[in-house]
């Protein structure tokens, strides 16, 4: 999923920067100033709640929108509204 939504934000002109795993995506998000984070739950090293955390105490979030995008059910949407998320994408489980 990761690749298709880069693949439709950069025909639409975005700069798209991605990362394998939740620490470099706080790394990078602290470094680039994104306009936007894109979050999947289910993430390496660190969940994507806890990068939410991270974000969150770092200033991040909630100044910058979040869209949270995972296969995960259980407890989304709570964390969703928790983090002031702006849309929530199901992606199909594998």
């Amino acid at each position: 999923m990761s690749q298709l939504y880069r693949s439709a934000l950069a025909t639409a002109k975005h700069t798209v920067l991605m990362t394998d795993n939740g620490e470099d995506g706080i790394a990078e998000a602290l470094r680039e100033k994104p306009d936007l984070v894109i979050l999947d739950l289910n993430m390496t090293c660190i969940s994507g709640t806890e990068v939410a955390n991270a974000l969150e105490k770092l200033g991040v979030l909630p100044a910058t929108p979040l869209i949270i995008a995972t296969a995960l059910d259980k407890g989304v949407r709570s964390t969703a509204d928790t983090f002031g998320t702006v849309a929530l994408l199901p992606s199909p489980s594998t």
